[in-house]
């Protein structure tokens, strides 16, 4: 079998995220067995870790950089397009709605933080997982 330079490490890799998913979608216990496999090996210096880290897809600094790119765009598309079509807001009523969200964050810490909380579990819970198996390494 010829195999180019590459090919095998994208074939282990794909492998290895094919299983995980997997195991992810069928048993908890061994899921927390492979998550516990996968901390362990990372404090060594395992090639497999390589290839761990060679997942098929999107990574999540890249889906970061272009989320906010797009967040970024649609922000400056959506200020211009209101620039036009309503008049510049009073600047009393701005300061009002910050002192207004900035008081309601100081009175009602524990409901914004479990409302953040829930927006961050359902959006963002995958990539935060990855970062604190990252913390538990160390």
């Amino acid at each position: 079998m010829n195999m180019t330079p590459g090919s095998y490490e994208t074939k282990i890799s794909n492998l290895l995220h094919h299983a995980y998913k997997r195991v992810r979608k069928q048993d908890p216990i061994t899921l927390q067995t492979w998550n516990e496999a996968i901390r362990r090996l990372r404090r060594g210096d395992h090639y497999l870790m390589v290839m761990w880290g060679q997942r098929p897809g999107i990574h999540a600094p890249e889906l970061i950089g272009l989320g906010l790119g797009v967040l970024l765009l649609a922000a400056l598309a959506g200020s211009r397009w209101i620039t036009h079509v309503l008049p510049p807001p009073n600047p009393h009523l701005i300061q009002a709605i910050l002192i207004a969200f900035i008081l309601a964050c100081l009175l009602f810490r524990n409901a914004i933080g479990k409302a953040v909380g829930w927006v961050v579990d359902h959006t963002l819970g995958r990539f935060v997982d990855e970062f604190v198996d990252e913390k538990d390494d160390s």
